[in-house]
């Protein structure tokens, strides 16, 4: 599990890396950038539990509020969203930014479920 830690930390990065030529970019280096440190962390057996609760409360605030516009393109019948940016496209970028915090938070509640059953196996 321990590379799989690592794996998951360069993809992350990598993932935060390649939002520099995006207009809202910082937001997205700092969010996917958040996970990929914590997963450096865990990575290195560094207790970041109350970090890990945070990022999931912030990624699930971040999905609800992207969830009305989720539904909008699912109602529409799912257009396609690897296109361009284009004004006949509304719903790329919305799309884009509710399945990256989807991974974010997905990344997340698995270290928080991890965390916990390499924890129940030390008190054994």
């Amino acid at each position: 599990m321990k590379y799989f830690h690592a794996f998951l930390t360069f993809l992350f990065a990598l993932f935060a890396y390649f939002q520099w030529n995006d207009p809202d970019g910082i937001r997205w280096i700092l969010i996917y950038g958040f996970v990929a440190v914590i997963m450096a962390l865990t990575f290195y057996k560094v207790q970041v539990r109350g970090f890990i609760i945070i990022g999931i409360a912030g990624y699930t605030m971040g999905i609800l509020y992207l969830l009305p516009d989720f539904i909008v393109w699912i109602d529409s019948g799912m257009p396609s969203i690897a296109g361009e940016m284009k004004a006949g496209s509304p719903f790329i970028e919305v799309i884009r930014e509710f399945l990256g915090l989807v991974l974010c938070l997905l990344a997340l509640t698995y270290l928080f479920f991890f965390d916990r059953s390499r924890k129940r196996k030390m008190e054994r």
